[in-house]
């Protein structure tokens, strides 16, 4: 959370309301996400509300920027402007998680191709976003559509990961293994989290039989 008295809050939100609105999301999400008790749901709903203008407000400065450059104008205090960068980063990495929690996976969809164009990002990002895209089409049954996506992009370990999720929350591990084979001797803990779950999910169908 932000160090601000409540007054001094509610001061900057009615500036940022009208001069800022990346500052304005940062103040309206503070206390709400990264918390021992996050509510996915009210994380979304006051997100979303807010995303908009954040999105204007960076078309309008130039795309894509890169991320940990941006300018939050925040008045007269270099140490809360930079407080508030990070929140603004952390966030905008977390949602993926909290459309996912929350079932809202059109929304988390619409979000990671909202975020492709705006930023600057290296290749694993990229692929991280793809994936989450990939993963909200399998919630939505959009299968084809999954397909076509996973199969249009390379196949990097970033991407098995999330392609082979879509099989795993579905029950197929034959498929999912085939996807992650690739990356069998890998040490990844993302990677080695699937193939456990393959092992898990095999278990499993064997001890039904």
């Amino acid at each position: 959370m932000l160090p601000l008295k409540t007054k001094e809050k509610r001061e900057l939100l009615k500036w940022s309301k009208q001069n800022n609105p990346l500052v304005f999301l940062v103040l309206t999400m503070d206390g709400k996400w990264d918390t021992e008790y996050d509510d996915d749901e009210n994380v979304c709903v006051h997100f979303l509300k807010c995303w908009p203008a954040v999105k204007e407000e960076l078309a309008k400065r130039g795309t894509p920027q890169d991320l940990d450059e941006i300018d939050m104008d925040y008045p007269d205090d270099d140490d809360l402007a930079s407080d508030a960068l990070l929140d603004f980063i952390n966030l905008l990495y977390s949602m993926p998680d909290y459309f996912d929690g929350a079932k809202r996976y059109a929304d988390g969809e619409a979000f990671c191709r909202d975020l492709l164009p705006l930023f600057i990002w290296d290749q694993t990002e990229i692929d991280e976003l793809w994936g989450h895209i990939g993963f909200f089409l399998d919630r939505q049954d959009q299968i084809e559509a999954r397909d076509e996506l996973f199969s249009s992009r390379e196949m990097t370990e970033t991407m098995a990961q999330y392609y082979s999720l879509c099989f795993l929350e579905r029950g197929d591990a034959d498929r999912a293994e085939e996807i992650m084979s690739p990356y069998k001797d890998s040490e990844d803990d993302v990677t080695e989290a699937r193939f456990a779950w393959i092992d898990d999910t095999r278990q499993g169908r064997n001890n039904e039989e």
